[in-house]
């Protein structure tokens, strides 16, 4: 719900999502940005920067987080 996944000034300026990533509601994915395969958004969180593949991030902006 509420997940917002765009452009922010032209075509090649698109995210790049991978395969069986999770995406939490109210996300914010915006412009040039990759997600790798089998990556984790929080809810809420806003996603400025490339998501390594596994890796889980939360947070305005988003951040990843260590595996217990």
């Amino acid at each position: 719900h509420c997940t917002t996944i765009g452009n922010r000034t032209g075509a090649d300026d698109v995210p790049v999502i991978g395969d069986d990533v999770e995406v939490g509601s109210n996300v914010v994915i915006i412009g040039n940005i990759t997600i790798g395969n089998g990556a984790k958004i929080g809810a809420g969180s806003v996603v400025v920067h490339d998501v390594a593949p596994g890796q889980t991030v939360v947070g305005n902006p988003a951040r990843p987080i260590r595996a217990s």
